[in-house]
């Protein structure tokens, strides 16, 4: 799960760092917000900021408090490609759809219970939602790596703000669980999903 869990945020990763978004359905979507920030001598700096937006629909089911963002309808939006996702790993396309479908199951299931869940998108972030509101927090060197030439002011302004102060990272805080957190995805859904056999089907454990 957490071998395939990590190509899945790889294939996120290097749609962004192409400025491109990426939505799973019933899920939300990765994408980009544009600001204007002002660098002094009448110069300006157009900042492109990750964001992850969840699915409205989702969030109403479950009550979640969470933020709206203006995302710039000029980013493409691709959905995830299981048979791209499936050529960095060493399963099949369907044991990867398969497995994320009951990693995004655990999760909802966590919500609808009303747990605290930590989610991990490897090299990206972490989704968490505590206490029926939606936050998520990109690694530093994330952010760094989607706008070369801007990421260290799409920090330094994330940081400044009130907002946003609380959606950046370090690698090295990500590496650690949250101790307030009930659940932590994608190693929560070990507990229960079914053994994948490389190159084979899935099969219950015994």
């Amino acid at each position: 799960v957490v071998k395939i869990w990590d190509s899945v945020s790889a294939f996120i990763e290097s749609h962004m760092k192409q400025s491109k978004g990426i939505i799973i359905p019933g899920f939300g979507t990765f994408s980009f917000i544009h600001k204007r920030i002002d660098v002094g001598n009448n110069k300006f700096l157009l900042l492109q900021r990750p964001v992850f937006a969840i699915s409205e629909k989702f969030a109403q089911t479950h009550g979640l408090k969470f933020t709206c963002y203006a995302v710039n309808g000029s980013i493409p939006v691709h959905p995830l490609n299981y048979s791209s996702i499936q050529t960095n790993t060493t399963y099949k396309r369907d044991q990867v759809e398969q497995c994320v479908k009951h990693v995004l199951q655990v999760f909802n299931r966590s919500i609808a219970g009303q747990r605290n869940v930590e989610f991990t998108f490897s090299h990206i972030g972490k989704l968490h939602i505590r206490n029926g509101k939606v936050k998520m927090k990109f690694f530093k060197d994330f952010i760094s790596a989607v706008d070369e030439n801007a990421g260290k002011h799409i920090i330094e302004n994330m940081c400044n703000r009130p907002y946003t102060c609380d959606s950046v990272m370090s690698d090295r805080d990500g590496a650690r669980p949250s101790t307030s957190s009930n659940v932590v995805l994608p190693r929560s859904a070990l507990l229960s999903v079914p053994e994948v056999k490389a190159g084979g089907c899935f099969s219950h454990n015994s």
